[in-house]
């Protein structure tokens, strides 16, 4: 069915959920749809990373200042110190990382951009501050998602008008084939799928998914 393409393609909510529907297995997919933020072992991060996890702006800026750690440097999981600023809600950091010049598209695991976690996790100043620095929102992740997915999902009006302002193709489609306004209609997110009509969504989407 529809709902059961959504389910185990695009916004992994069961265990036996894979990313090419075939029952293969995606780590960590059930924390990705409901557990948006990081699941993060301070010990295995080195000290960039660690700063910028914790928000603490002076010792990321000696950290850059007395030595080159990498500003672009993936963890274990590919995630940059941008990735982590962003996820767990620093913006002074990203700030900083930002006017150092790093890199807005770098990929983690799961291929997500760093907009795309200020998104899911409804970090909406760090996404402002990625978002006037030329942050692209259309970049898929590897489920198909775009940041414009993750607002409809988290119900957040005011970021999914952000997201709109500054390009996000509001028909963009995921790996089970649902744009965001029909990612609203199967959860049921009234809200988002009246906004989404207003915004002149393809009513039409319904009929080509089903």
């Amino acid at each position: 069915s529809g709902v059961g393409r959504w389910c185990c393609r695009c916004f992994p909510c069961c265990g036996s959920c894979s990313q090419d529907g075939a029952g293969g297995g995606v780590e960590h997919c059930d924390s990705a749809f409901l557990e948006p933020g990081y699941d993060v072992c301070p010990e295995d991060l080195d000290d960039l990373h660690r700063a910028a996890w914790w928000g603490t702006v002076p010792r990321v800026e000696l950290i850059l200042m007395l030595r080159d750690p990498g500003l672009d440097k993936r963890d274990k999981k590919k995630r940059t110190a941008l990735h982590l600023a962003c996820a767990n809600g620093h913006p002074e950091v990203v700030k900083l990382l930002l006017h150092r010049n790093c890199q807005l598209h770098v990929l983690d695991g799961e291929k997500r951009t760093a907009l795309i976690k200020a998104v899911q996790c409804q970090e909406e100043e760090c996404a402002n501050i990625l978002l006037e620095h030329g942050a692209d929102p259309n970049i898929p992740d590897v489920y198909g998602n775009t940041t414009l997915h993750y607002a409809i999902y988290n119900e957040d009006k005011s970021m999914t008008k952000i997201l709109l302002s500054y390009g996000a193709n509001i028909e963009s489609e995921n790996k089970g084939g649902l744009t965001p306004f029909l990612l609203a209609v199967l959860e049921q997110k009234q809200q988002m799928v009246e906004f989404l009509v207003k915004k002149k969504a393809n009513l039409n989407a319904v009929d080509n998914f089903k």
